[in-house]
């Protein structure tokens, strides 16, 4: 634990020389206006893990993350970030966004609107298994730990401050609650956007996952019997 904290904070210090300045930490906006897919042209069921990991896999060395994956949940598409711009979210269907600025602490930071992909974090439960599909077809598990909540006081500011739907009364800075979800580092934060009041960036959801181990074989075996069933 004392080494995760001096570690978190020799990198806030170091953060200056990535051309960031810790107190200007964003919560990326991820509300949107637009209405999500229509659902007469969504598949008729969810693809199995092995068949979204066969789609999504590519012949690229790289080891980035290139799907995620929840049973009869979710099977998005994940792209990156366009460099120096870490409130971008892609409006793509069936497509989330990794964020970038998560991964300086060694955080996985997924974000989608919450009229298109995000809609389906809202679905999420803890202990749920969430699987990231890498670019070489490795896939990594996690589990769902925590879920939290919080109103944006200004919804359209990355820098607003949040209140904490379980105690409104407390307010934080988008600092202080970018290091409580993603500055935990080692873990799998899903953010999208909370509706209300007829503004859809009104609030902010995180779902929080730790990773598992799940051996190669149970995994092999397991996805051979999605390929059966489907």
């Amino acid at each position: 634990m004392i080494k995760k904290i001096a570690l978190l904070i020799i990198t806030l210090f170091s953060l200056p020389l990535l051309g960031i300045i810790p107190f200007s930490i964003p919560i990326p906006v991820s509300g949107s206006a637009v209405f999500g897919l229509n659902p007469d042209t969504q598949a008729d069921y969810p693809p199995s893990l092995f068949e979204f990991a066969s789609e999504i896999t590519s012949n690229s060395s790289s080891s980035s993350f290139s799907g995620i994956y929840v049973e009869n949940i979710l099977a998005d598409r994940i792209v990156q970030q366009p460099v120096g711009n870490p409130g971008f979210v892609s409006d793509e269907e069936d497509t989330v966004t990794q964020f970038d600025m998560a991964s300086q602490f060694d955080t996985i930071g997924i974000l989608a609107h919450n009229t298109h992909a995000g809609a389906a974090f809202f679905d999420l439960q803890t202990s749920d298994l969430i699987y990231l599909v890498a670019s070489t077809g490795e896939v990594q598990a996690f589990r769902v730990v925590e879920i939290l909540k919080y109103q944006a006081i200004n919804p359209n500011d990355p820098y607003s401050e949040f209140s904490d739907l379980i105690d409104p009364s407390s307010l934080v800075s988008a600092q202080t609650l970018f290091l409580k979800t993603y500055g935990r580092g080692g873990v799998l934060v899903l953010q999208t956007c909370i509706e209300s009041n007829g503004n859809p960036s009104w609030g902010r959801l995180f779902v929080i996952a730790e990773p598992i181990t799940i051996s190669p074989s149970s995994l092999s075996h397991t996805m051979k019997m999605w390929k059966y069933l489907y």
